[in-house]
């Protein structure tokens, strides 16, 4: 593609994690490496860590944690935790401008109100402010937690 010019070599990176964002998981499965779903679970662990902490804020107090990490990571997440215009995930990292670039970040908003209860998440992301799914949050920290109590019997 750089050889024919329908790319340039500065897009390479981007290219190569959409297409592998839309790799089927029997590519994955094949290869012995964990699955996109298995990638986004151990983030939603990484990002419970964080509402945690919250949960020890005390009113008026304001907290930034930061995880670093690389691509596709965050967009493993963000396929299945973002909603964008009411649909929750993306099929194609397109509908979120592209895969990240050397040094971009996503922002998750966690705030709780004056009594404790943790207030809707919001996703800030190169400018805009998108919703949260909470719901597939959940599923995904429990298919974390269910993995590795898998790997301690094991």
């Amino acid at each position: 593609l750089i050889e024919e010019k329908k790319l340039k070599s500065e897009e390479l990176e981007g290219w190569a994690i959409a297409k592998f964002l839309q790799t089927p998981d029997e590519k994955f499965i094949e290869q012995g490496v964990p699955l996109l779903r298995e990638v986004a679970a151990r983030m939603a662990h990484r990002l419970s860590t964080s509402l945690r902490m919250s949960e020890k804020i005390f009113k008026n107090l304001e907290m930034k944690v930061n995880n670093f990490t690389h691509g596709p990571n965050a967009e493993c997440l963000l396929k299945y935790v973002i909603k964008n215009n009411g649909k929750s995930g993306f099929n194609d990292v397109a509908e979120i401008g592209g895969a990240f670039k050397t040094g971009e970040n996503v922002d998750f908003i966690i705030e709780r109100d004056e009594t404790g209860l943790l207030k809707p998440i919001k996703i800030n992301l190169r400018g805009q402010e998108y919703d949260f799914d909470m719901e597939e949050f959940n599923k995904l920290r429990e298919e974390y937690n269910e993995k590795k109590q898998q790997e301690k019997k094991q």
